[in-house]
């Protein structure tokens, strides 16, 4: 079936995805790494594969037409899509945690390279926003006054609860 389903159409991976499968593997332990890679061994699959961008960068690309619109990487020179197929591959070759973040040689290179991803920093960077969000939420359920606590990460923002 899925051989069938690869030749007819063009299999699209979101960046959500990853980023929810990335995350689980931020916060497993260490000696759960390997099972936990399975779901995103099933998700990359085989096949033509297509990851798309960051929602914003998609929306900006497909509603409005900036086709050109990509979000920056500091130590990289490239699109959403392929920083994402880049991380994924990265996360595959890791043997653990640990290893990932400090560094795997990059198979078949000419140079010696060498791939760093901290899935505990993405993790981080990628729910703080959600996180604060829902420490606000609960703040206003629980009656707490504190505005300094409400307003932490809104940019300037606050939510006055009476």
């Amino acid at each position: 079936m899925r051989k069938h389903i690869g030749a007819k159409f063009r299999y699209q991976i979101s960046f959500t995805t990853i980023k929810e499968l990335f995350g689980k593997l931020a916060r497993c332990a260490d000696e759960y790494f390997q099972q936990n890679k399975e779901p995103l061994r099933v998700l990359y699959g085989p096949g033509k594969r297509y990851f798309l961008p960051y929602p914003s960068v998609f929306a900006l690309r497909t509603v409005l037409g900036f086709h050109e619109v990509t979000r920056k990487c500091a130590t990289l020179d490239l699109r959403d899509e392929q920083l994402n197929e880049f991380l994924v591959k990265a996360v595959f070759d890791a043997p653990s945690k640990a290893q990932l973040k400090a560094g795997i040689p990059i198979r078949n290179s000419i140079k010696p390279k060498i791939r760093f991803f901290d899935l505990d920093d993405f993790d981080n960077h990628e729910n703080r926003p959600q996180n604060e969000h829902a420490d606000i939420l609960q703040g206003i359920r629980e009656g707490r006054n504190d505005c300094q606590f409400q307003c932490r990460g809104l940019h300037g923002f606050c939510i006055n609860t009476i």
